[in-house]
């Protein structure tokens, strides 16, 4: 599809663009947008889709499902470190168990530490992190550079949590 209407325009050799959506139910148009252009050929009417009876939904389609592909291909940035960010997260919940099982965890005579708590050694390593970066690392980047920065979101999230130390 995409070699045949590499050359048509909306203006030469285009009948114009496919605005009429299939779907029934809620009547909505998207925006046009200029991002991801390229995707903007399947929407074009050439001589064959204007000469067939039906709409091949494989040769043409609308400009509200171009649009939505559009959509979904500006959230792959995001996805892609979140993908990263929860592979990290379910490493470290099977690692921290597995190795709680295989060490030494007995706090004493009479008290062994259950394997699962050491996950929750994370959360507070994070917590107690955050707040020296941000008491310390951001106070002597302020004095270097002369420009006040600071973690607005740890603020406003964490600020019950932060640990003075």
């Amino acid at each position: 599809m995409s070699e045949e209407k590499r050359r048509v325009s909306e203006t030469h050799g285009g009948r114009g663009i496919c605005y009429e959506d299939d779907r029934t139910s809620g009547s909505y148009n998207l925006a046009r947008t200029n991002q991801f252009r390229f995707l903007d050929k399947t929407m074009i009417i050439d001589n064959k889709d204007f000469l067939s009876k039906t709409k091949d939904p494989w040769r043409l389609c609308s400009m509200n499902q171009v649009e939505e592909v559009k959509l979904v291909l500006r959230l792959i940035p995001i996805w892609l470190p979140c993908l990263m960010f929860s592979a990290v997260l379910t490493q470290i919940n099977t690692f921290f168990t597995k190795q709680g099982s295989t060490m030494l965890r007995s706090i004493g005579p009479n008290f062994q530490v259950p394997p699962a708590a050491l996950q929750s050694l994370v959360g507070l390593e994070v917590l107690i992190l955050v707040s020296i970066y941000d008491k310390d690392f951001v106070l002597m980047a302020r004095k270097i550079t002369g420009h006040p920065v600071e973690l607005q979101c740890y603020k406003e999230s964490v600020s019950v949590y932060s640990f003075p130390y």
